[in-house]
């Protein structure tokens, strides 16, 4: 990666290759993505370069961006559950406290752009959480503190979370795919290959990827159908791979490489990859 570089590209996912669509308003890396479409996504906070965080909030209709109302606290490296017309955004590291956030914000969709809200707070205050679900059902699972990288998992109900059982693994910016009864928490910083899956009460280890790297997205229906893509190993990488329920195969790579990508969609056949 270059130092100042950061993407607006827009790429979208139609099951077998990448195209390039419109960019963002803001091009940014580091932040929250939520939608349950390649047609339906918002592109939250995240950093430019000097790092700045930033509250900016952009939503997808499917062929534009469109900037409506800030976060209320500026932050980057959040996790975000949800659609563009209700999402949770939370967690992340703060500007201009430059500290670890445990404070999340839900968007609601109204004429004519929306706003954001005060949800409620995670048990531990992190960043680079893989989160999965919506806005009233969602699940945030390991991440960074001060000290380390997490194993924790928490379960959100629209209003409280709750620590549920740990991943197995510890790391971070993880590939993230499904629901809170079934998801995948794929590689990621400090993990190497490993891919888990959860079953709405615990972690269990699948087949590794081919490739392990952090600072990836992803995309999947649930635990036995995914798509994960870019991340970084010892390189900016755009290699893609699917998920077939019980391994990996690799499939045709993005058009840009990068990392800590913005990302949405529910399914391994539709997915939207943006900024980095």
């Amino acid at each position: 990666k270059v130092p100042g570089t950061f993407y607006a590209n827009t790429e979208s996912w139609n099951g077998s290759s990448w195209t390039e669509v419109a960019d963002l308003n803001v091009s940014r890396e580091g932040a929250g993505g939520s939608g349950s479409s390649s047609t339906n996504a918002l592109f939250i906070g995240g950093e430019t370069w000097a790092p700045a965080r930033v509250a900016n909030t952009e939503s997808w209709n499917g062929s534009s961006w469109t900037e409506v109302n800030d976060l209320n606290v500026a932050r980057s490296n959040q996790s975000a559950s949800g659609s563009n017309t209700a999402t949770i955004s939370m967690g992340g590291y703060s500007n201009p406290a430059a500290a670890y956030v445990a404070s999340s914000e839900e968007w609601t969709a109204n004429a004519p752009v929306g706003a954001w809200s005060t949800g409620g707070s995670l048990n531990t205050a992190r960043d680079k959480m893989g989160g999965v679900g919506t806005q009233n059902d969602s699940l945030a699972f390991g991440g960074e503190t001060p000290s380390s990288n997490q194993t924790l998992t928490e379960s959100y109900d629209g209003t409280s979370w709750t620590e549920v059982n740990d991943l197995n693994t510890a790391g971070d910016e993880m590939g993230t795919a499904g629901t809170t009864t079934s998801a995948l928490a794929v590689t990621g910083y400090g993990r190497g290959a490993v891919n888990e899956s959860w079953n709405g009460t615990s972690w269990t280890e699948l087949a590794d990827v081919n490739t392990p790297r952090g600072g990836l997205g992803g995309s999947g229906a649930d635990s036995t159908s995914a798509v994960i893509f870019g991340g970084n190993s010892t390189q900016d990488w755009a290699v893609t791979e699917s998920w077939n329920g019980s391994s990996w195969t690799e499939v045709n790579d993005m058009n840009t490489k990068r990392i800590q990508i913005g990302f949405s969609g529910v399914t391994n056949t539709a997915a939207l990859a943006f900024g980095g």
